[in-house]
């Protein structure tokens, strides 16, 4: 009887250590779809550029929930950043080979200097920095049941 109870705990074991390195690495999401925000027409009309912060929860599905400004130039630019920010999408973010709902926060410029380089954009430009790969990725339970 000991002889199989050896031969079980090895195959147990073995099955283990392969199932264990099967498991993806935690990660960050990842933007599948990012739309850039539409320039406020008030803050474009008298020549204002700012900056808008917007925070975010990417959940399990890669949907962007609860977003909000944390501070903005301007009403104008938050608005525009938000409602941007809003129709994004992510791969989910991942913890132990899980999707887990990931807080993040980016910073959207608005800016009414042209493009540099051989195309000329006539149209002012509002551009978002994609999320810092090193931001923390959230435990499964902090953010699942807001």
């Amino acid at each position: 009887m000991k002889k199989y109870v050896t031969i079980v705990t090895i195959a147990v074991a073995a099955t283990l250590a392969s199932c264990v390195s099967q498991v993806p690495p935690d990660s960050m999401p990842i933007p599948r779809f990012q739309t850039q925000p539409v320039y406020p027409l008030d803050m474009r009309t008298v020549g204002h550029t700012g900056t808008a912060v917007v925070e975010f929860i990417v959940d399990q599905s890669g949907t962007v929930i609860e977003a909000r400004s944390v501070r903005a130039d301007s009403p104008s630019f938050a608005q525009a950043a938000v409602d941007a920010v809003k129709k994004w999408k992510f791969v989910p973010g991942i913890r132990h080979g899980v999707p887990v709902n990931t807080m993040m926060t980016v910073p959207i410029k608005f800016d009414l200097s042209p493009m540099i380089g051989p195309i000329q954009s006539p149209h002012p430009t509002a551009s978002a920095v994609t999320p810092a790969a090193d931001a923390p990725v959230a435990p499964p339970s902090s953010a699942e049941g807001r």
